[in-house]
């Protein structure tokens, strides 16, 4: 992150990821921060696709702008329809579906030094 403020309309970024999306099953994604400390990315994803299982080295935070997604956090299935928000801890797994074409926030804040 070069700039002290950044400012963004998500409208134009959604558009164009979705059209790279295509009509097939897929996810697109931007970053729009990057610092040691924070990072923010801009995911679209296609009703009916997945992004596989993984996780993150910090605590995370999944808003859903648009659409609904569905991720499975262990044995647990959390639906985030529209304006619906989801924090987890460092190191949960978890995956991602589109239940509709969806597009999202994830921030992602740095692991603690130990």
């Amino acid at each position: 992150m070069v700039d002290p403020f950044l400012e963004f309309d998500l409208n134009p970024y959604i558009e164009q990821l979705m059209e790279e999306a295509g009509t097939q099953r897929g996810f697109r994604s931007k970053t729009l921060v990057k610092s040691p400390e924070l990072s923010i990315v801009l995911i679209v994803i296609r009703a009916d696709s997945h992004i596989k299982e993984h996780s993150a080295p910090g605590r995370i935070s999944v808003l859903t702008i648009s659409g609904h997604i569905r991720m499975q956090v262990g044995d647990k299935s959390v639906d985030l329809p529209s304006n619906h928000v989801l924090a987890l801890e460092p190191g949960i797994v978890h995956d991602v579906r589109g239940v509709q074409d969806s597009a999202f926030l994830l921030t992602l804040a740095a692991p603690k030094a130990h």
